[in-house]
């Protein structure tokens, strides 16, 4: 006799997380179940991705346009449970931004 087992996630990255743009954006979410759950990825309620073996998130390349909710649901014929990601893009320090700081925050030397 089987066991039929809803899904349940035994794995799965922060509820927040804040990515520097350029780098990867790596999420994680791992389910067990029987039968075995399927796997959707969505973003804002739009599903990016669906698998029943692949279960992370992969962006290589991230930009401002990877913000957002992020929701992994795992799924079976008896079940269905999900959980979310907030991610945050924060911008590239460029040397120019380093600069304007540098002068900004320094003070001259001064002969009294």
């Amino acid at each position: 006799m089987l066991c039929i087992v809803t899904p349940t996630i035994t794995k799965k990255s922060k509820s927040k997380v804040t990515v520097v743009e350029g780098n990867v954006l790596y999420l994680v979410c791992e389910a067990e179940g029987f039968p075995s759950p399927n796997v959707t990825w969505k973003k804002n309620g739009k599903v990016l991705q669906e698998n029943i073996n692949k279960t992370d998130f992969i962006v290589d390349d991230t930009s401002e346009n990877n913000a957002g909710k992020y929701e992994c649901e795992a799924s079976n014929s008896v079940g269905t449970v999900s959980y979310t990601v907030e991610v945050t893009i924060k911008g590239k320090v460029t040397t120019s931004m380093k600069n304007c700081f540098l002068a900004y925050f320094t003070v001259p030397n001064k002969i009294v």
